[in-house]
């Protein structure tokens, strides 16, 4: 293999890959800006490339798989939970594949009953915490009093969960405050022209105004996601639908401690001493622990041996061992 092309419209999730790709190859591959619903371009380039990988299933790994490829050339497509509610999945010719990647187990099980895919062709790599892990010690004293929401939009990120966790803890510890992360719902202009969507944000933006500036803070999207997380010291996850949710992940190797809502495939990411069937439940283990025990609380997770499994160097070795199955 002497060549690459990895084509993708958000390169977010990307390094993993890249860093694979250079140890098993050697090589750095070119990257193609490929927006999601637009029809395939710069199919010359790829068809100079021995592997080709498109980051999203998107319509242009649908129409490059259908079309006439050049003989011995690898292709491997990665599919989020974005795409299973598109149209591309179920058209896209699955024998042209050489492996679908997806981010958890429960995804591999959805894609292979929902479309038909042999099990053998789906793989499942997680996503990666590109942030280092952190030492224990160090966190400030106000972390055992803040919740943190990285990403509140859309709706079925449920914002209003998470106020209404605020809400109940500060009845007991006014010191409780909520931080917020994320695109507004306005910078998305087809969410915000939806009447339910737009409703809903109105009413939880009210309530956040009623809360006051001591209570939540909004910080808007940006790279430095360490910088937000140094005083968080209890990170939401309170999503409808959920394929991996990378933001708790992350909020452990920055020393905060997941609070996960109880949905399908939660289990299979976070232990067990994270997750929670209800608002009231969270609420309440947090308001029974003194400040000390907060502490000790937000720590000891720290020491789950699960986490691990989400370094960059372990995830970077499973795609090291995909690619070099396959090349």
């Amino acid at each position: 293999m002497t060549s690459a092309v990895v084509v993708t419209h958000d390169p977010k999730f990307l390094d993993p890959v890249l860093q694979a790709l250079e140890q098993v190859t050697g090589i750095t591959p070119r990257i193609v800006q490929q927006d999601f619903s637009a029809a395939l371009g710069e199919r010359e380039l790829l068809d100079t490339a021995d592997l080709v990988i498109f980051e999203w299933l998107g319509r242009a790994s649908v129409e490059y798989a259908a079309g006439p490829r050049p003989q011995g050339q690898r292709m491997i497509v990665r599919l989020h939970r974005f795409e299973i509610d598109t149209p591309w999945p179920k058209h896209i010719d699955i024998s042209a594949v050489d492996a679908v990647v997806v981010v958890s187990d429960r995804m591999k099980t959805l894609c292979c009953r929902r479309f038909h895919w042999p099990e053998d062709k789906v793989i499942r790599i997680y996503n990666p915490s590109k942030l280092p892990m952190r030492p224990l010690h160090g966190k400030p004293l106000s972390s055992v009093d803040t919740l943190g929401l990285l990403g509140y939009v859309p709706q079925l990120k449920r914002l209003d969960l998470a106020l209404d966790l605020l809400e109940g803890l500060r009845q007991t510890n006014p010191a409780m405050r909520l931080k917020l992360k994320g695109a507004p719902p306005w910078a998305f202009d087809s969410l915000w022209h939806d009447p339910e969507q737009r409703s809903y944000f109105k009413t939880q933006f009210a309530r956040i105004a009623k809360l006051g500036i001591d209570a939540v803070q909004i910080e808007p999207l940006s790279a430095d996601v360490s910088a937000w997380f140094e005083d968080v010291g209890w990170i939401l996850s309170l999503s409808d639908i959920e394929s991996f949710h990378l933001a708790p992940i992350e909020g452990v190797f920055c020393g905060a401690t997941p609070l996960v809502l109880e949905r399908e495939g939660a289990a299979e990411i976070f232990p067990a001493e994270s997750l929670f069937e209800t608002i009231p439940e969270m609420m309440q283990i947090i308001a029974d622990m003194d400040e000390f025990e907060r502490r000790h609380f937000l720590n000891a997770s720290r020491r789950l041996p699960e986490i691990n499994r989400y370094g960059l160097k372990e995830i970077v070795a499973d795609w090291v061992m995909t690619l070099s199955h396959i090349k």
